[in-house]
């Protein structure tokens, strides 16, 4: 099987030798629109990478979406002329924080920015928001209603362009042996991005603000509104919503000499272990550390947690979920003793019984617990643990920090976490046995300092110093 580190070699081969960044189709540079979603494309073709799983959409969810289509063009942000100074672009798939659905990348940043300066904006998920609607938070459900409509008007390609598209086909075709059609896609692409890139253009120039705070910049809407934002001179910063590594393409720009006009001025980082951990196209100086609230303000209401001794948490993504499931069959299996928790990702709570055979054998042995619901904490399941077992998951840099012995397996995406692995600060293993082995004989990695990953936040100091970029 093709690894994710030769899927990346190998496209970012076919961008120097094709010049992919420097294409212009009708108006927009369309390569870094498209990077993603062909790579991952690539790698579900391969098979190096499982198609995730999308969570069924509950008949009540249904029915808000088709409330939420219909009134949008009454709620759009559009009718506002009021002027703000700073403008948050939040995730839109939020967590329940002391009770309430937020941002947990933008949240601490909201609490430090002047409130009748600031608007927040927020895409649906799924359909719906999970937000309550309130003063300074607005809801761009009309943005995605007319960019889906402007999607489905194809483009007229002249004959360089499908000559061009043709070239990426054929050599996606001569490097993975699979065939990857193009000029459906690239024209949807280029459709929805003009939409997005008129509608945000309009939007800023009525809100006139400083400065944007954004969150996934190689985001469905979030690439125009880098875009108008450019073009209109206002600076453009992104705050970390994951992990990231030479071989995340959403960041990894290596070689690449033009200007890329989607991504943004400035990159705040969760801490400085990711500062110089992939090239950017931005300058050095413009990736600072940020810190991340989220991780410490729920480390501290866990420290009162204690671990139950030989516990084992297995942390699953929908891209890597079967493979994982076998394992932890056969882990629990080789290892009675120790209570085995599987914490599923959203995407997988309704499919895991269809889809993960292993898993469902897994699940009727006494000491196994899967957690579908998102009813179980995150941190709490962490203090608990002594082990944690997973890919590739921001989830393992925090169970990491938060003391857990850490094994990563040997799938598809174990890459990201090459640098942890080379520092010993994990175990790499193969299978359920090497898992079985390590804890047994007591191996215990080396020491990794928690503040690097994800510092305490001062956002208060960055928007009051006048010489920090961003």
């Amino acid at each position: 099987m093709m690894s994710v580190r030769e899927i990346c070699r190998r496209m970012q081969a076919m961008e120097r030798d094709l010049r992919l960044f420097e294409v212009d189709m009708h108006g927009v540079r369309i390569w870094p629109l498209v990077r993603m979603k062909v790579y991952y494309r690539i790698a579900q073709k391969i098979e190096v990478f499982s198609t995730p799983h999308s969570e069924r959409i509950p008949l009540r969810n249904k029915l808000a979406a088709v409330w939420n289509v219909l009134r949008s063009p009454f709620t759009s942000p559009l009718h506002g002329r009021d002027t703000k100074k700073y403008l948050v672009f939040d995730h839109p798939r939020k967590v329940k924080v002391d009770g309430e659905f937020t941002d947990i990348y933008t949240r601490e940043l909201l609490n430090q920015l002047p409130a009748g300066d600031t608007e927040v904006f927020e895409n649906w998920y799924g359909g719906v928001h999970l937000t309550l609607a309130e003063p300074g938070r607005s809801r761009l459900d009309d943005l995605s209603v007319l960019a889906a409509l402007a999607s489905t008007v194809p483009v007229r390609f002249s004959k360089a362009d499908r000559q061009f598209i043709a070239a990426i086909e054929t050599r996606i075709r001569t490097d993975f042996d699979i065939d990857e059609p193009l000029r459906r896609f690239f024209s949807k692409e280029i459709r929805h991005h003009r939409a997005c890139l008129r509608y945000y253009t309009r939007l800023l120039v009525a809100r006139r603000p400083e400065k944007i705070f954004l969150v996934v910049s190689y985001g469905h809407y979030k690439r125009a509104l880098i875009c108008a934002a450019k073009q209109l001179g206002i600076e453009t910063v992104e705050l970390q919503h994951g992990t990231f590594s030479p071989y995340h393409l959403g960041y990894n720009f290596d070689g690449v000499t033009t200007a890329v006009p989607c991504f943004p001025d400035t990159f705040w980082t969760f801490g400085d272990y990711w500062t110089d951990l992939t090239p950017m196209p931005i300058p050095r100086e413009r990736i600072i550390t940020a810190g991340f609230a989220h991780f410490h303000g729920q480390k501290t209401r866990a420290a009162g947690i204690e671990r139950i001794p030989g516990t084992i948490l297995f942390i699953s993504q929908g891209v890597i979920g079967k493979q994982l499931s076998a394992v932890v069959r056969a882990l629990a299996q080789q290892l009675p003793d120790h209570p085995v928790a599987v914490r599923l990702h959203p995407g997988e709570w309704n499919l895991w019984k269809t889809d993960y055979p292993d898993l469902v054998a897994a699940s009727r042995l006494p000491n196994v617990t899967i957690h579908d619901r998102g009813d179980t904490d995150l941190y709490a399941q962490f203090a608990k643990s002594h082990h944690v077992v997973g890919v590739f998951s921001t989830a393992i840099y925090e169970g990491l920090a938060m003391g857990c012995t850490t094994f990563i397996l040997d799938l598809p995406g174990a890459e990201y976490m090459d640098y942890l692995v080379e520092r010993k600060m994990v175990f790499k293993v193969p299978d359920a046995a090497a898992i079985a082995a390590h804890i047994a004989q007591g191996h215990t990695p080396a020491a990794m300092n928690p503040d690097a990953v994800f510092a305490l936040p001062d956002f208060d100091a960055l928007l009051r110093d006048p010489d920090c970029p961003g």
